[in-house]
């Protein structure tokens, strides 16, 4: 996790980026792909979201710089949803401490 924040610090301090990351992240479809009623419009808004923020990363840094940030940002959402699916199956109930064991 810290090696994660560590490698995305300064690109999720521009408020920029982290608002269209925010909106990204609603338009993650994962393991419950089949669930989803209107696929089309999902990936169809996930797009236009990848490309906003393509189009703000090269304003903020070049064209350069925005082939360089925008797949580590796209590579981070991926580990993001990693974490919180792994955190979302732990058992709290399980790991938590009884007033006789504190």
């Amino acid at each position: 996790l810290m090696k994660f924040y560590e490698s995305l610090w300064r690109d999720i301090q521009d408020e920029g980026v982290l608002a269209l990351m925010s909106l990204l992240s609603l338009f993650q479809v994962r393991e419950n792909y089949e669930e989803v009623k209107d696929r089309l419009g999902v990936m169809t808004r996930r797009e236009k979201y990848i490309q906003l923020l393509g189009r703000y990363l090269r304003f903020r840094e070049g064209e350069r710089g925005s082939r360089v940030t925008l797949p580590k940002l796209l590579s981070g959402l991926n580990e993001v949803w990693t974490i919180a699916e792994y955190h979302s199956k732990i058992d709290i109930q399980s790991c938590m401490l009884t007033p006789n064991e504190m």
